[in-house]
């Protein structure tokens, strides 16, 4: 009988062992008042090392972690035993080979009778295919994104290069006035300098409608900043501008004031802002010019987690076969185009690990709700 029982747990060891092997997850525990690493075999063969080359305390552990990731890892042990504590630590690890590796680590505590901490027990898995796989995805949304920003320029060209001529034409005018004035008998200077204002005025007008395209059509990396949201609000309006005069819509900005800083890519947000007044404008255009059409671009904090940009029309709704496919890739319901835009949009949110959704009634308009997290840098 006790040979049949050793043979079990040997059996269901070597299982263990298998198993951490196939997916390549190691276990390990931390005595709380010695210190003492204990390691499972796997957990050697995820940082590299020979048993014999590991120390089996803290400050082993830590010199085998990326440098930049050093303080995380030990900020993370310190704060396990805290209120609310996070059970799972994402760090990169350094081999002695210098291969970099990803690995994710999950811990939970045991306590003594009296409550006090008794050991730490948890796992480790090298999650680095995983995580490479996760870029390699982010960098084809980005180039796919990029190209969708290129395209949607090139459909809007011609009403921004109208917006750009009206403000250079004015600034022209008013230059010529500039020199009939100057060459009088007795220049009026005060007149001088207040044309001379309207015309800087103007030009500026037109450089920053063209520093917007050059932005929006070039940025293709990832680049976070922490952003007023109202201000970039402002901004995509600026290159719809053509759109609302030409279909003879009139857009409100009712943008909540003290918002907090947002750390976001703020060409992407651009991106899905643009492409939701854009296709609030089209839904409009349908709509008799006696009727009021209007576009209402909304900014509030939900809580004290969350921003939200609401867009709403009060154009004809959205069918309810056709909401059903509304973020459908290649799904489209125009006469032209790739049925791609409201799809990355959608992706392009939830990178910034947010949430796109609608709200549509037929006949009553559609809003369009943005949701992004509240950040840190």
């Amino acid at each position: 009988l006790r040979k049949n029982i050793e043979l079990k747990l040997n059996e269901e060891q070597n299982m263990l062992v298998l198993s951490q092997s196939i997916a390549n997850l190691g276990n390990w525990s931390t005595v709380a008042s010695t210190g003492v690493i204990s390691w499972s075999a796997q957990m050697y063969v995820i940082y590299g090392i020979n048993k014999a080359d590991f120390g089996h305390n803290l400050s082993a552990l830590v010199a085998l972690t990326h440098p930049e990731d050093r303080h995380i890892l030990t900020d993370w042990i310190e704060q396990l035993t805290q209120p609310s504590p996070a059970f799972s630590l994402l760090v990169r690890i350094v081999r002695p080979d210098g291969q970099l590796r990803f690995i994710k680590t999950y811990a939970t505590i045991e306590y003594t009778a009296d409550q006090q901490v008794l050991r730490r027990v948890g796992c480790t898995q090298d999650v680095t295919e995983s995580i490479l796989l996760e870029q390699q995805d982010h960098l084809h949304l980005d180039q796919l994104a990029h190209v969708t920003r290129l395209g949607l320029m090139g459909e809007m060209a011609t009403g921004i290069a109208h917006e750009i001529t009206q403000p250079l034409t004015v600034a022209v005018n008013y230059a010529n006035a500039l020199k009939v004035i100057a060459n009088t008998e007795k220049p009026d200077l005060e007149k001088i300098t207040k044309i001379a204002g309207l015309v800087a005025l103007n030009g500026l007008k037109a450089g920053k409608i063209i520093h917007r395209m050059k932005s929006f059509c070039q940025s293709q990396e990832i680049m976070r900043l922490s952003l007023d949201i109202n201000s970039l609000i402002t901004d995509s309006v600026l290159l719809c501008n053509s759109d609302l005069k030409k279909h003879n819509i009139k857009l409100h900005l009712e943008l909540a004031e003290a918002l907090p800083m947002l750390f976001v890519d703020s060409i992407k947000i651009e991106q899905v802002l643009i492409n939701l007044i854009r296709n609030g404008s089209e839904a409009l255009a349908a709509i008799d010019n006696s009727q009021p059409k209007t576009i209402t671009v909304n900014s509030l904090r939900l809580d004290k987690h969350k921003l939200q940009i609401q867009v709403r029309d009060n154009g004809p709704g959205i069918e309810l076969e056709v909401q059903k496919k509304l973020f459908t890739p290649f799904f489209t319901t125009k006469t032209e185009g790739m049925g791609m835009g409201l799809s990355i949009c959608r992706s392009l949110i939830v990178a910034h690990q947010g949430e796109l959704s609608f709200d549509s009634q037929p006949g009553l308009g559609t809003c369009f709700y943005i949701t992004l997290p509240i950040q840190e840098q």
